[in-house]
């Protein structure tokens, strides 16, 4: 299935390019995560961290 489909791509990547990190984002990166032996970083929310970060710097930055 489409696990299977994200493992196969994941590996032609990582054999054309050495060093390739795996960035998984969304309510079902956790699904993946599990299954997938690779150099992932794995964040259900990380538009909302980065958008925390930019909202914290515009507060200490514009004031």
């Amino acid at each position: 299935g489409i696990r299977e489909e994200v493992k196969g791509t994941i590996g032609i990547y990582e054999n054309r390019y050495p060093g390739l990190r795996v960035v998984l984002t969304g309510g079902d990166m956790n699904y993946f995560d599990k299954y997938l032996k690779s150099n992932i970083f794995a964040v259900s929310n990380l538009v909302l961290v980065g958008l925390k970060d930019i909202l914290r710097h515009n507060v200490e930055n514009l004031r």
